[in-house]
């Protein structure tokens, strides 16, 4: 077996982290796994202001380092098929399966698609072989400006939201290309998971939407 970290491992908190590894079977299989530490988990109910977790069930170590992963994810392996299936995503030889996927919130239609063009603005999800989900929002530069003046103007210093992504236009396209350029840089790995009750609010997109070009005049 073969352990790869999705990202350098030199980048994580060992003891309050969260991660996406992939575990290569002999047999030539490859399964992704959501690997955390239990700070992290009380880290991120602390965050959302609740006294509980789940969601995509991840694998607990007391410290993610290269070898304790490897100690889990061995043992794992050995408990048999059942836990294997509970516990990873099989990576079907689709490239694209291991990509991470653009999530809209559950209300979005055809003509938000288009006002989100227009307006500049948008909240979205991300989700990732793993399961894992993060919450993001992106910003084109002509609304940045506006609302960064809008929040001078009552007296603030600046403007930030977690997970902020500024595109040229707020598309689809544009959309799905940050997400696939920021996977790449482990920017994600900054956010907080979301907790199923979170992630409930969003879901992929239709196949074969073709997004709209910038309306805004």
């Amino acid at each position: 077996m073969q352990l790869e970290f999705v990202g350098p491992i030199a980048e994580i908190n060992p003891d309050n982290d969260n991660v996406d590894v992939f575990l290569h079977l002999d047999d030539g299989r490859t399964f992704a796994f959501l690997v955390a530490t239990p700070n992290n988990i009380y880290w991120c109910m602390e965050n959302e202001s609740v006294d509980y977790f789940f969601g995509e069930p991840p694998v607990l170590v007391q410290r993610i380092t290269q070898e304790s992963v490897e100690r889990a994810l061995n043992s794992l392996v050995e408990s048999g098929e059942d836990t294997l299936n509970r516990y990873g995503t099989l990576n079907t030889g689709d490239d694209s399966a291991n990509s991470p996927i653009l999530m809209l919130t559950t209300d979005f239609d055809d003509q938000a698609i288009v006002e989100m063009a227009w307006k500049g603005w948008a909240r979205a999800a991300v989700k990732f072989s793993s399961g894992k989900m993060v919450e993001v929002c992106f910003y084109d530069p002509v609304r940045l400006s506006q609302d960064l003046e809008t929040e001078r103007q009552s007296g603030s210093a600046c403007i930030a939201e977690p997970g902020m992504i500024v595109v040229p236009d707020v598309t689809l396209k544009n959309m799905n290309d940050a997400i696939l350029q920021l996977h790449k840089n482990r920017f994600f790995d900054r956010l907080v998971p979301l907790g199923q009750d979170q992630a409930q609010r969003f879901s992929p997109w239709p196949d074969g939407f073709q997004s709209p070009g910038k309306v805004r005049s």
